[in-house]
């Protein structure tokens, strides 16, 4: 992958493109989270059996846009903080990424880029 990608669960916790490989349980009844313009009414809960795993084919930066200010989520067995906002990013090389749970949290989208 050497394209943007961004994964929402507005549809459900499954990719249909296919990059984006979840194994997650959708969170009901969130709050609304904007970031970028962009308004999120739906997301994955962070649990210790969720992982999402993805591809890149180049470098490229992650962004996880998650419900829990400063909270903590592991990105390649990294810990990985959100800032204030709930933003958390991540710079990633060419390669196998996972995504996995730190803290307990909600994530909303994720945006390579």
């Amino acid at each position: 992958m050497t394209s943007d990608q961004a994964l929402t669960f507005d549809n459900g916790a499954t990719d249909k493109s296919g990059f984006f490989n979840v194994t997650a349980n959708l969170k009901s009844g969130v709050a609304a989270k904007t970031y970028n313009g962009v308004t999120y009414t739906t997301a994955i809960k962070m649990e210790s059996s969720t992982t999402v795993t993805f591809t890149t084919g180049a470098a490229k930066k992650l962004y996880i846009v998650t419900d829990t200010p400063s909270g903590k989520i592991k990105v390649d067995g990294n810990t990985v903080t959100a800032d204030a906002d709930g933003i958390a990013s991540v710079n990633l090389s060419a390669g196998n990424h996972t995504i996995a749970k730190g803290d307990t949290m909600n994530v909303y989208s994720l945006i390579i880029k």
